[in-house]
């Protein structure tokens, strides 16, 4: 029982993470934004910014956390006949957790 939670716990954070990342890479090409995906893992993403485009990048990248967790819900309800006895979420979730400026990882995390 507890696999099985945990699958279902790190398969939607997972899912939630590519959007999320998906997201932010194609505003920033939108708006042709100076930025470098350094990395993206579990829950979080490391980005290089030109100075001029931090708050930007900032806010996108909030967007993009609210936005997956959106979605996510979304799907939940639209096939909640997949999960027996109410196993869907019973309200939206968000993963936005802010952002942090700094100049090197240390600073960020």
């Amino acid at each position: 029982a507890h696999a099985s939670i945990c699958y279902l716990i790190q398969g939607t954070e997972a899912v939630c993470q590519k959007l999320a990342v998906n997201y932010m890479e194609r505003r920033f090409k939108e708006l042709e934004l100076d930025v470098i995906k350094i990395i993206d893992y579990h829950d979080e993403v490391l980005l290089d910014v030109n100075e001029d485009d931090v708050t930007e990048v900032g806010k996108i990248a909030c967007e993009a956390y609210t936005y997956a967790g959106q979605c996510v819900y979304n799907w939940y309800c639209e096939n909640d006949d997949l999960f027996p006895n109410d196993g869907k979420p019973d309200f939206p979730f968000d993963l936005n957790g802010g952002y942090e400026v700094g100049d090197n990882y240390s600073e960020v995390h």
